[in-house]
């Protein structure tokens, strides 16, 4: 019979198996791939790790493992647990010494305080019960023998407690008196450190001031002799030696109210003034600079016009007044310096003329105004009727020691002259202007001082606005000669028409209409300027004559020519030969006749030759 195979028994691990690739399949279909992968990992990853613990588990160095790990484990716990059991014991027993120490400060301590506490409060006790006893007594001695008797032995029963409980007096005392001596310490000390201990200052024995410091009186010294003025004291100096003592006060000095003090204790030698400068140069000082203040503005009060906000009213001369320390011995008496304001100085002096002057130079040399030196001498008129040399002329006066001048500030309107600009223009016959631009005037603000001196005023500008600009007045000149040509206009410098002229014979005058230029016969006449030839022919009294159109109204002739080289409509620049010298038509001797015309009107050549 056959042996029949015996069926293999599933291993434990098969459910559990079938159970989680079922888990797996059943969430991969329900989630996404990337899910579907870390699952499968998962139970891949634990099959392994099943089948490496049954392996490990049947090896029999297994046990020896578990045995070793077992004894490490207990070692460790029964070390931790006696280690925490003898800490715990220590220190409990470190608990129970500290407090025993402790306990043994605090009962030594106490026995201090209450033997202090009762020596210290004995006393009070006895006399509070002593007080006690004693009413008791007397209450009970009253019934028995009567109030008087009762009282004599309340009193005899007093001094016996006093006598018996004396020495727990003599007790307290002993703790009191130290607490009492510490107390009065303190307080006479903080009392003490409180007081303000300075410095007496003296001056030649007398009390000056408190001070916290040497410094402050040296400084407050210092500032003193800085603001003493040397002026009227012929070099004098000034010096002051203190002495110290040590002093307590509340009132102190800073280095301005020591200075101030400094100055009233030596007033035998320095004072509190005020310098009076006239153009810097010091005059006077007084110990009175209110009074003088006031005088110097009553002064000016008779020029003031205190209905005029625009005026102003100074002295002409620089003056200045300087409040100072000075030298007594330098004081100026007050009726002295009021003398003087009101005096006069300098007396009359004189310049004589000299070759070559004019009321402008005799004023520059002497710094004086134009208007000055006519208002010492006469005016105008009479200044230059005298102007010859050796007339000797007022250039200085008397004055006042001080001359008031008067500042009044105005602002008007005054016109800016235009312009005018002359350009050329082949588009316009020769000879012709024309104004493309009227010219206007702008306007300028100006702001002056005018300044009244002894009756004579000048002007001072301060400012000046433009409210309008002028406008350039435009003309233009023709250039365009009859055949077409394009020419320059004159150029406005003369030239001589005869340069190898000998002498000139007449210039004009009231008889004669031009100059006469005398040369050799055939020497060559020039143009004098650049210009059109408007006539070349024959004059009966001119002769050969030549005259040239120079544009913008000027024109110039020349006559007696013995022969013409231009003709009438050709254009000549200046220098050109427009003639020869000669004596035709009426004439005596060989020479040209030269005039110069503006708009038709003569004039006379002398003013425009060079």
């Amino acid at each position: 019979m056959p042996n029949k195979q015996t069926p293999r028994r599933p291993r434990p691990a098969e459910p559990a198996r079938r159970l989680d690739w079922a888990l797996a399949g059943w969430y991969c279909r329900s989630t996404g791939a990337v899910w579907c992968l870390i699952v499968h990992l998962r139970v891949w990853c634990s099959r392994r790790f099943a089948r490496f613990w049954r392996w490990a588990k049947r090896r029999p160095e297994a046990g020896r493992l578990g045995e070793f790990l077992y004894s490490v484990g207990f070692g460790t716990e029964y070390f931790v647990l006696r280690a925490a059991r003898i800490l715990k014991a220590g220190l409990q027993l470190a608990a129970r010494r500290a407090w025993h120490i402790l306990f043994a400060i605090g009962r030594f301590f106490g026995g201090i305080l209450h033997t202090f506490w009762t020596d210290l409060t004995q006393p009070f006790v006895r006399i509070g019960i002593g007080l006690h006893n004693l009413r008791t007594f007397v209450r009970e001695q009253r019934k028995l023998v009567g109030g008087a008797r009762a009282a004599g032995g309340g009193i005899a029963y007093f001094f016996r407690g006093i006598r018996r409980y004396f020495p727990l007096v003599g007790r307290a005392v002993i703790y009191v008196l130290p607490v009492l001596a510490l107390g009065v310490f303190v307080y006479t000390v903080k009392t003490v450190l409180a007081y303000n201990y300075v410095l007496a200052v003296s001056v030649d024995g007398s009390l000056v001031g408190y001070v916290e410091s040497e410094t402050v009186f040296d400084s407050a010294r210092n500032a003193v002799a800085e603001r003493v003025e040397t002026a009227g004291s012929n070099g004098q100096e000034w010096s002051v030696t203190p002495s110290y003592t040590l002093a307590i006060s509340d009132q102190t000095m800073d280095q301005n109210t020591m200075a101030d003090a400094i100055l009233r204790s030596s007033s035998d030698q320095i004072l509190e003034a005020t310098a009076l400068y006239v153009n810097g140069e010091l005059e006077a000082i007084t110990t009175e600079g209110d009074k003088l203040r006031g005088e110097l503005d009553g002064i000016l009060e008779p020029y003031r016009d205190h209905g005029n906000p625009d005026q102003r009213v100074e002295f002409v001369q620089t003056v200045d007044l300087v409040d100072g320390v000075f030298f007594t011995d330098s004081i100026t008496p007050y009726n002295a310096i009021s003398t003087q304001l009101h005096g006069q100085v300098q007396g009359e002096v004189y310049d004589t003329v000299q070759q070559g002057d004019s009321p402008s130079v005799m004023a520059a040399r002497n710094d004086l105004t134009l208007d000055q030196f006519y208002a010492m001498n006469g005016g105008e008129a009479e200044a230059n009727s005298r102007m010859y040399p050796g007339e000797q002329f007022l250039i200085r006066q008397s004055v006042d020691f001080l001359n008031v001048k008067t500042i009044e500030r105005r602002t008007y309107q005054q016109e800016i002259p235009f312009q005018t600009n002359t350009t050329e223009s082949g588009e316009y016959a020769w000879g012709t202007t024309r104004t493309v631009q009227e010219g206007v005037n702008g306007v300028d603000e100006v702001t002056s001082d005018f300044v009244t001196i002894n009756g004579v005023t000048s002007e001072q500008e301060i400012s000046r606005v433009t409210l309008s600009a002028p406008v350039t007045k435009e003309i233009v000149k023709g250039t365009k000669l009859p055949s077409g040509a394009i020419v320059e206009t004159a150029t406005g410098a003369w030239m001589w028409p005869v340069p190898q002229y000998k002498y000139v014979s007449r210039w004009m005058s009231s008889y004669h209409k031009g100059a006469d230029i005398c040369a050799s016969y055939g020497a060559a006449i020039l143009a004098a300027d650049s210009g059109l030839v408007m006539q070349a022919g024959w004059h009966y009294s001119y002769g050969n004559y030549v005259v040239i159109n120079h544009g913008n109204g000027w024109s110039t002739l020349y006559a007696h020519a013995s022969a013409l080289h231009v003709r009438a409509g050709q254009y000549v620049t200046r220098g050109d030969i427009i003639a020869s010298v000669g004596s035709t038509g009426n004439s005596t001797g060989n020479h040209c006749h030269f005039e110069v015309r503006v708009n038709g009107q003569r004039q006379n050549p002398r003013n425009y030759l060079p």
